[in-house]
C-alpha cells in the first residue's frame, strides 16, 4: 500500500529545560490513499536534517533500482554472447568450406576463445615471392629467408561491459604493411545486433581488405576506395574525442591488443 508522508511540528511549551525551546520535535504521519492515518512517529532531529535524510533515502533507493537494472542488462548481454557466438561460428565455418570449394587463394580458419569472449575468421600465411639473402664478408651466402605475409583476420570480441566490436586486420609482411594497423568495422551495444546481414557484410569487407593489403594483388579502384572509407570511418573510434571517444571507451584498447596478438599468432601457425 502506498502512503503519503507528512511532517508536523510538535510544540515544546512548558518544558523546564531552557535549551528545549531551541529544539524542534517533529512528528511524522503516514497517510493511506483514502485519507486514513496508518502510522506516526517522532524524532529528535531538526526538520531540515530530517527532510534531507528522507530525500537522500529515497534517492538512494532509486539509484539502487537503476544499478540493479544495469546489472541485469549486462548479465543479459553476457548471456546473449554465449548464444550468438554459436551462430557466428557456424557462419565462419561455412565461409571456410566455401573457400575450399571455390579454390580461394588462401585457406581460411576459425578460432574461438570463450575465456576471452573472442572469435575470429583468419587467413593462413604464405610467401609473397621475394626473399632476403644474407652474406658474409667474403660474399658467401649464409642465410636465405623467404618473405611471407600473415595476420589477416576478422575478429569479433565482447568487452566486459557487454558491447561487441568487429575488427578487421590486414595482411602484413617484411616488405609491405599498412599505416593503419586495423579497422574497427563496427561496435554494437548487444550481441543480438550481430545479425546474418552484419556477418555477411563484415565478411565481404574482410575479403576486400585481404585483397587490398596483400602483396599478391594489385587492387581495383573500387576496392581501394572502399577500404579507405572504412579506415576513415574507423578513426571515430580511435582518435579525436567527444561522443565517439566516450562510446568506444578504454576497454577497447585492452581487447584490441589481445586480439591483434591472437590473430598474428594463429596466422603464423598455419
Amino acid at each position: 500500500m502506498k502512503c503519503r508522508f507528512r511532517l508536523g511540528q510538535w510544540g515544546a511549551l512548558g518544558d523546564s529545560d531552557p535549551n528545549f525551546q531551541m529544539r524542534n520535535l517533529w512528528l511524522g504521519f503516514l497517510w493511506s490513499p483514502d485519507g486514513h492515518l496508518v502510522g506516526a512517529f517522532n524524532c529528535a532531529l531538526s526538520g531540515v536534517d530530517f527532510q534531507l535524510d528522507f530525500n537522500v533515502t529515497l534517492a538512494m533507493q532509486t539509484e539502487n533500482e537503476k544499478n540493479d537494472a544495469a546489472a541485469r542488462n549486462r548479465w543479459y548481454k553476457m548471456l546473449n554472447w554465449k548464444v550468438h557466438v554459436e551462430k557466428i561460428e557456424r557462419h565462419f565455418r561455412a565461409v571456410c568450406e566455401q573457400a575450399k570449394k571455390e579454390a580461394f587463394f588462401e585457406n581460411l580458419y576459425v578460432s574461438r576463445n570463450d575465456e576471452h569472449r573472442q572469435i575470429q575468421l583468419f587467413a593462413g600465411s604464405h610467401p609473397i615471392g621475394s626473399s632476403e639473402v644474407t652474406r658474409d664478408a667474403f660474399g658467401r651466402e649464409i642465410s636465405h629467408k623467404l618473405h611471407s605475409e600473415h595476420g589477416a583476420a576478422l575478429v569479433l570480441s565482447q568487452s566486459p561491459l557487454g558491447d561487441v566490436a568487429v575488427i578487421l586486420y590486414p595482411y602484413s609482411s617484411e616488405k609491405l604493411s599498412r599505416i593503419q594497423p586495423h579497422i574497427i568495422w563496427a561496435t554494437f551495444s548487444d550481441p543480438t545486433k550481430i545479425t546474418d546481414a552484419v556477418l555477411k557484410s563484415a565478411t565481404r569487407d574482410f575479403s576486400c581488405y585481404m585483397r587490398v593489403s596483400s602483396a599478391l594483388f594489385s587492387e581495383s579502384l573500387l576496392d581501394r576506395i572502399r577500404i579507405q572509407y572504412l579506415e576513415f570511418r574507423s578513426k571515430k573510434h580511435t582518435g579525436g574525442g567527444g561522443i565517439a571517444k566516450l562510446v568506444f571507451s578504454h576497454w577497447s584498447w585492452v581487447f584490441l591488443g589481445a586480439v591483434g596478438s591472437v590473430a598474428s599468432i594463429y596466422s603464423l601457425w598455419k
